[in-house]
């Protein structure tokens, strides 16, 4: 991207972003070119929710917050996308690919309960080994 054209240059440093019911999800997309970006409009498809960008226009070299809040349902499963229009001469239309947050414990409440195999195929059960320490190694071969 060239600072030196005077036009905006939007640059979003993220392919998705996660989205929970009740809450707000902020990430930041940053003008790298040399004139004025502005954000014409935003779309997002496959979920109701609020979409705001602040400041717009997006001065050159600075960055922007966009952030989407759910405003019903979060259905598990969700795949939405995003789709943010500026004046952006050689990117008009960038798209964001939005999921829902996987379930997880807040840090210091208990793990979930659940069962795997060992590498000779017998079930492990977390539950099980309640007091004593517990490593889990993952791995994968190709």
């Amino acid at each position: 991207m060239d600072p030196e054209i005077l036009a905006g240059a939007i640059d979003v440093a993220l392919d998705s972003v996660l989205v929970e019911p009740g809450a707000s999800t902020e990430f930041t997309l940053a003008n790298r070119g040399g004139g004025a970006l502005t954000l014409a409009g935003a779309t997002l498809e496959g979920l109701d929710a609020r979409v705001e960008i602040a400041p717009n226009p997006v001065p050159p070299g600075v960055e922007a917050r966009v952030r989407v809040t759910p405003t019903g349902d979060v259905p598990d499963g969700l795949r939405a996308m995003l789709c943010l229009a500026s004046d952006d001469p050689t990117s008009p239309r960038t798209e964001v690919q939005v999921e829902r947050l996987g379930v997880q414990p807040p840090l210091g409440e208990p793990a979930p309960d659940f069962t795997l195999p060992d590498l000779d195929g017998v079930p492990h059960t977390l539950s099980d080994t309640v007091g004593s320490p517990v490593l889990l190694v993952y791995f994968a071969t190709w």
